[in-house]
């Protein structure tokens, strides 16, 4: 159920862009893949030589940066462990692992390990994030590993190295003509074969190896967040406008038969009764439907953002219900909600951050008292909450 929720969070378009350097000169290569069943294709590629034409391509589209220009050193190592910093030790020793973010691409008996300083990386991501949703960073060569499991030629050219990952040696530097290759039956340039990779990393769900993965958790999970924002933000509008309109449909309705009550009045003194009663029907239904008024409507959208905003990365909502249905609604029945409550529901992977987050919310100017209704494990194995919450 997560991955779904997470597939559904992403889209089905993705960005790819790498960073790389020909010659001494700075290239962009930016990819745009769309997802269509259980495949991806290509939709969009350019190469751009400086980042002010990048950002005229700006979207709100999951993006995978790629760097690979000369500000990444990456280095072949025959030598294999599962302890990450040995393997950053053995390509580049003495270095200093706090102030450089490292990859690596672990290749049978060898490795590929690819480092960058991390005042570069984050002065790149903040200068990208106002044009760009990024997701996930990849250094290097380091994106084809996603590929490894699929049909891939026996040689790989990227635009700045030759790689043949079933040959002794790894990388081999040269520069050729552009070409198309075959990945899974898909055809792709070349030139943005490392941005493919990323995006098919990102599109499996698959974790980098190295510290590079510490912020690519905190990339993902912050675009989850934004998303499901942006999400329930136009389904609160679509419901909101859903609930006018029935209510416009129902006022209508029971206008049309109030009206024709009138006119049996003059013809039956003997309905008086009977239309009395209908009216008063009438009245119990638009003061129900008429019970979300502009004011309310302004004010719950104001305490719903307050708590979008205020989520934990390791919590995750999957219902917010405000003012929800007494009972199920019936026939000739007025509906009655419970006024003042609203019931939040969601998993959560730390019950610190957890109980600080009820805290903050019982802070809040609008929320009265904070009620844990439910609390424990559910069938996936998740630790499940449900909290009731009185609004003043």
């Amino acid at each position: 159920m997560a991955k779904t929720l997470d597939t559904l969070l992403l889209g089905k378009h993705y960005n790819g862009i790498e960073f790389f350097s020909v010659n001494n000169e700075e290239k962009i290569a930016f990819l745009q893949v769309e997802k269509k069943k259980d495949n991806l294709d290509i939709s969009k590629n350019e190469i751009f030589n400086d980042r002010d034409t990048l950002f005229k391509a700006k979207n709100k589209l999951p993006t995978v940066i790629i760097l690979n220009n000369g500000n990444v050193l990456q280095k072949e190592v025959q030598f294999s462990d599962s302890n990450d910093k040995k393997l950053v030790n053995k390509a580049f020793p003495n270095l200093q692992l706090e102030d450089f973010y490292y990859e690596i691409w672990r290749t049978g008996s060898g490795a590929l390990v690819a480092i960058c300083r991390k005042s570069y990386v984050d002065g790149l991501i903040s200068s990208l994030k106002e044009h760009f949703k990024i997701a996930r960073i990849s250094l290097g060569l380091c994106s084809l590993d996603s590929m490894m499991s699929f049909t891939i030629p026996d040689t790989i050219t990227t635009n700045t190295h030759t790689i043949t990952p079933q040959g002794d040696t790894l990388i081999q530097t040269g520069v050729n003509s552009p070409i198309i290759m075959e990945i899974n039956g898909l055809s792709i340039e070349n030139n943005y074969i490392l941005s493919f990779g990323g995006i098919l990393g990102l599109f499996l769900f698959r974790n980098t190896n190295g510290s590079i993965q510490q912020i690519n958790d905190f990339l993902l999970e912050d675009f989850k967040q934004g998303s499901f924002y942006e999400i329930g933000l136009k389904s609160g509008i679509g419901l909101m406008l859903g609930i006018l309109l029935l209510n416009f449909i129902a006022f209508s309705y029971y206008f049309d038969k109030a009206n024709a009550a009138d006119e049996a009045i003059a013809l039956n003194k003997a309905g008086i009764e009977t239309i009395v009663k209908l009216r008063e029907k009438i009245k119990n239904k638009e003061l129900a439907l008429n019970g979300i008024s502009d004011h309310s409507i302004s004010r719950r959208s104001l305490l719903l953002n307050s708590i979008a905003q205020g989520i934990p990365s390791t919590v995750s909502l999957s219902g917010l219900t405000y003012n929800p249905l007494e009972k199920k609604v019936r026939e000739d029945e007025a509906i009655l909600f419970q006024e003042k409550q609203l019931i939040i529901e969601g998993t959560t992977l730390s019950n610190e951050d957890f109980s600080n987050w009820i805290a903050a919310l019982e802070k809040l100017p609008d929320i009265k008292k904070v009620t844990i209704a439910n609390f424990g494990k559910n069938a996936e194995g998740e630790t499940y909450f449900l909290l009731k919450a009185i609004v003043k």
